[in-house]
């Protein structure tokens, strides 16, 4: 297999490509990787189909029911992740106070659009009122290096090397080289 240099290759292609792009830009850097004789195994754990809830907030509506918008968001931090209350001493030990759902009550999307926030007015309004939900996918996280996107990945080497905790200097460097020259020359298919 054959890769060519694609000039003016940069990250900001593969930003703009999103997830998707990163996603496959780091599976051919994976096969490429696999071939070379030196690794034994390359793999990469980065995936951009984890499904996703995405929540969308009429932030309009919500003002027409007099509910503020910062309460919206607090109220599905604490129901949903978590909110730090404070802390007490008892026997000796300093306790931490969350506050979460539990499990049950938090399962479904009909259980996250019967949370309520209180309004203005002190009555308590339910989040489905002004909150749509649909089904999405994409990365579980995305790290980040120089500002870009990136995806972790990992190379196992092959033993004759001792690519380890024993790897010869000399050696490690020339196979970093190798794999950032073959990172650098991975052409985009739709180029």
């Amino acid at each position: 297999m054959r890769y060519k240099i694609v000039r003016g290759a940069s990250p900001d292609r593969v930003v703009r490509k999103g997830a998707e792009g990163l996603f496959g830009m780091t599976n051919q850097l994976v096969l490429a990787a696999n071939q070379l004789p030196e690794i034994a195994r390359a793999f990469s754990t980065f995936r951009a189909n984890y499904p996703q809830l995405w929540l969308e907030v009429d932030r309009v509506r919500a003002k027409t029911f007099g509910v503020p918008i910062d309460q919206v968001f607090l109220t599905l931090q604490t129901e949903l992740g978590g909110f730090y209350v404070n802390d007490f001493n008892l026997f000796g030990r300093t306790w931490r106070v969350m506050v979460q759902a539990d499990q049950e009550y938090r399962a479904s999307t009909q259980d996250l659009q019967r949370l309520q926030v209180r309004n203005n007015a002190g009555a308590m309004v339910p989040i489905g009122a002004f909150t749509s939900i649909r089904d999405t996918v994409g990365p579980q996280a995305v790290n980040r290096f120089n500002l870009f996107p990136a995806a972790r990945h990992r190379e196992l080497c092959r033993r004759k090397l001792r690519f380890c905790r024993h790897c010869d200097h000399k050696r490690s460097t020339r196979l970093i080289r190798r794999l950032f020259r073959l990172e650098a020359r991975l052409h985009h298919r739709d180029h």
